[in-house]
């Protein structure tokens, strides 16, 4: 992967206040305030997001799409056509009953970004924090 993780974009389901597929966006190492920024209503523990692209050159669709949970999924997610990257993402907690935190494994190796696994040196840790709710 070649530049910085810059924009995380992704979509809501089934939240308050929100359309389904209504998206979101959240700007890594940026304090600009963003037009459609992640917000999650307190307590609203059936909100589910999901994580559709990344930005670091260019901005990267992944195949599949993140659900986000607690925990890793078991196979990481493939950006660009052809590959440019590989990706994993979870949350601190699902609950939304306080700040949560995204975290994000970025890895030009599928094995380092797939779920379970100690990352080590060929991987990119990111991982986004938002006050408030």
């Amino acid at each position: 992967m070649t530049g910085d993780l810059t924009y995380v974009k992704g979509t809501y389901s089934s939240c308050t206040a929100r359309l389904d597929g209504q998206q979101w966006s959240v700007a890594i190492g940026s304090s600009t305030k963003l037009e459609d920024e992640l917000s999650v209503v307190k307590n609203d523990d059936t909100c589910k997001l999901v994580l559709t692209s990344l930005q670091t050159t260019g901005m990267f669709s992944a195949d599949p799409a993140i659900l986000l949970g607690t925990a890793y999924a078991d196979n990481a997610s493939k950006f660009g056509s052809p590959v440019q990257f590989y990706a994993n993402a979870k949350l601190s907690t699902a609950t939304f009953s306080s700040a949560f935190t995204l975290t994000i494994l970025v890895s030009d190796i599928l094995g380092t970004a797939s779920g379970k696994k100690n990352p080590d040196h060929r991987h990119r840790k990111c991982v986004a924090r938002r006050s408030g709710l």
